[in-house]
Parts: structure tokens; sequence; C-alpha cells
């Protein structure tokens, strides 16, 4: 349960300084987040903690639509080309971590935050938390400096998904532009050590001490 608040609530001061970043939002959003996050050590069970994640996630998308053409996160499948992107960048992201953590011994079905379900690779998604605000980056930007257009995507009233020399496009920048590897390696090798040493204190995992500094 610590590891769960410790994940939850380094994700969340990731999104803090992501939208610190952008001058064109509102500030109040950052101001609800860190409201829902002082909340936090208050909850003791996984679906507080997934509500706050939860809240926190609604409020920040909210930011990001004040500075891009977008509307709200919808998941699986996406209705507009900011969605699809995202999309697509998070399972990329996501098939690099879960390589890492099986190379390092770990069984990436059972995690910390995400619950354990058939198939589902739950410890490599607790990880994604940490490097979702990468993909959002190159999402944001990608489209307001014009790098994707409609004509890159096929639009239907069901989904929206890239098309052939979209989708080449897409992997050609993304390759240049989120290179972090080093720093999942990084996030993933502390975790082996923390599950190994206990940097504790009564046999819990820490709940002060990040796995990585991405902020």
């Amino acid at each position: 349960l610590s590891m769960a608040k410790q994940i939850c609530r380094d994700k969340i001061n990731l999104q803090i300084a992501f939208l610190s970043k952008k001058r064109n939002i509102d500030k109040k959003h950052i101001r609800i987040i860190k409201k829902y996050l002082s909340g936090l050590s208050l909850y003791n069970d996984i679906n507080s903690i997934m509500g706050i994640e939860g809240c926190c996630a609604r409020e920040y998308f909210n930011a990001i639509s004040e500075i891009t053409e977008f509307s709200k996160r919808i998941r699986h499948p996406a209705k507009d080309p900011l969605n699809s992107v995202l999309d697509l960048s998070y399972t990329l992201i996501l098939g690099e971590i879960t390589s890492v953590l099986s190379a390092m011994g770990f069984d990436v079905s059972i995690g910390f935050l995400h619950e354990i379900k058939n198939g589902r690779p739950s410890l490599a998604l607790d990880i994604l938390e940490y490097f979702r605000v990468y993909a959002d980056g190159f999402a944001v930007n990608g489209f307001n400096r014009r790098e994707f257009n409609s004509c890159d995507f096929d639009i239907t009233e069901k989904s929206c998904r890239l098309t052939d020399a979209g989708f080449k496009k897409y992997i050609k920048k993304f390759s240049h532009s989120v290179q972090i590897s080093d720093k999942i390696f990084s996030v993933c090798n502390n975790l082996k050590k923390e599950v190994l040493e206990r940097r504790c204190q009564n046999g819990k995992m820490s709940e002060t001490q990040p796995l990585y500094n991405c902020v």
C-alpha cells in the first residue's frame, strides 16, 4: 500500500511539474490538483488512492484542453487525433517497461497500484505512471506545432486511427523526441533495489523516497 501511495504521489507531482511549465493554462488547475494530493495520506485503501489519482488526472487533462485542440481524455478506442497519439505513445512506452522489468526478473502481472487482472502487466502499468508526462508532452507539442494534421488520421464515428503514412511519421517523430530508455531502466532498477533492500522502517516500503526524480 505504501508503494501504491508513492507511485500515485510521484505521478501527480510530475503532472504538476508539467503544467507549471505551461504559460497559457489557468493556474487554478494546479491548485486543485495540489488540494487533492494533500489528502492522499488520509487514505489507506487502493480504491481511495485510485480515486485521488482519477480526480487529479481529470483536472490535469482539463488544463491540457486549454492549450491544445482537445476536449477530454477518451481511452480505447480514441475518438480524436490527440487521444489516438496518447494511446499509442502510452502503449509503446508500456512495452519497453514490460521488457525491462521482465529482463530484471520481475513478474509484471503483480503490481502495487494496479490490481491483478488476467493478462494485464500491472507492475509495468505502475511504472508507466512515471512516464505518461513524456507522452503527454510529445502529443501536446506535436499538435501545437502542427506536426500532425487531419490527413494523418483515419477518423470515423467510432474511432480515430493513424493512417499508414501517419504512423510512419509518428514513429519517426516519437523515436526522435521521446528518448527515455535510460530513465526507464533507472526507475526499474531503483524499484529492484527498493524491493530487495527494503529501504523502510518496520518492514514497510518507503512512502517518501521517489523511485526516480523525473521532475
